[in-house]
């Protein structure tokens, strides 16, 4: 009746104790192997897709997520060989390069040196180096006359 009693407050919820000696192991669940069928058909579409080439516009477009994600790297890391010639000669990083103004820190100027070095601009259109700040010389020059 006592083992009776146990089963009963197992099934109702209540009391419930575990039997740490019984044989029950807890299986993981099995996932069913994939067919053949199936097999050649995710192959043959991931070949599929390996094989599309793809368009200018997606060919341009991871180029420009490569090179934004180059130029948000910073080159200046420890392990690089440039930065560590530059730190035997007394850089900081945050610091700027350069000879310091004449006055030193107590001048009234702000520092002018770079402190990071210069950002990549691609042209995105064929003009030239040039046309761009000819364009704009003439527009100026055309709103000053009228």
């Amino acid at each position: 009746m006592d083992k009776l009693s146990a089963r009963r407050r197992r099934d109702d919820g209540e009391d419930e104790e575990d039997d740490y000696m019984s044989m029950s192991f807890v299986e993981e669940p099995q996932t069913k192997r994939e067919t053949f069928a199936q097999k050649k058909l995710r192959k043959q579409r991931e070949a599929e897709e390996r094989a599309r080439v793809p368009s200018k516009a997606e060919v341009a477009a991871a180029e420009a997520a490569r090179r934004e994600a180059a130029l948000a790297k910073s080159t200046l890391d420890a392990s690089n060989k440039g930065f560590k010639m530059m730190a035997k000669l007394g850089y900081k990083p945050g610091s700027a390069l350069g000879r310091q103004n004449p006055g030193g820190s107590e001048s009234d100027e702000p520092d002018q040196r770079l402190r990071e070095p210069l950002w990549v601009s691609v042209k995105e259109n064929r003009g030239g180096i040039g046309l761009d700040s000819e364009k704009k010389r003439k527009l100026r020059e055309s709103l000053r006359r009228g």
